[in-house]
């Protein structure tokens, strides 16, 4: 059987037909998703990271889904040595900070 949701908004599911609607209703009932995202500042630091720790273990029983993305900088600064690299520049420098960045969290 298939069912389509065309729309939910706070769990009330508008559908198009009741079968539908009443389907929709108790997929979102029965499959509740946690996803949590941190980046940039949020995982800045090893103290920072530690707090984005606690919060998701303040979760674990919803069983989230965990999406961490760069650390504040990381992007932009990758995104400017990958142009530098593409363009045949050296950028072991860039690589080499990059790198320290992520140390210096770890330590």
């Amino acid at each position: 059987m298939l069912f389509f949701v065309y729309g939910a908004i706070k769990n009330d599911v508008k559908c198009y037909y009741p079968i539908t609607m009443f389907l929709n209703k108790l997929f979102f009932c029965l499959i509740r998703m946690v996803v949590m995202k941190f980046g940039g500042s949020s995982v800045g630091d090893a103290e920072r990271i530690k707090n984005v720790c606690e919060i998701v273990k303040s979760k674990l029983n919803e069983k989230p889904i965990v999406v961490l993305s760069a650390v504040k900088g990381i992007t932009d600064k990758l995104i400017g040595t990958a142009k530098m690299a593409s363009e045949g520049k050296d950028v072991s420098r860039e690589l080499e900070e990059i790198k320290k960045k992520h140390y210096r969290i770890l330590k």
